[in-house]
């Protein structure tokens, strides 16, 4: 688990969109394993048991690059 956090980079676009996508499916629990599996930096061996811990470590990664003004943010849905 410690690849896939140092290799998310949220400047990359791909990277903040899969991490969208992993939000979506921890918000229903639906297709985790293979939201996991899609991830962009190619991280093995993840597992749904994985996920929470995961998703709050690159939550966090994220949101700290949103307030130093470097991270990749998505347009506003309407």
């Amino acid at each position: 688990m410690k690849t896939i956090l140092q290799q998310f980079n949220p400047k990359d676009q791909a990277h903040v969109q899969w991490l969208e996508k992993m939000s979506q499916s921890a918000k229903t629990m639906k297709n985790l394993e293979s939201v996991l599996k899609e991830n962009p930096m190619k991280a093995t061996q993840l597992s749904a048991l994985d996920a929470a811990e995961l998703h709050l470590l690159l939550a966090t990664k994220y949101t700290d690059a949103i307030f130093e003004g470097v991270a990749w943010i998505p347009p506003q849905k309407k």
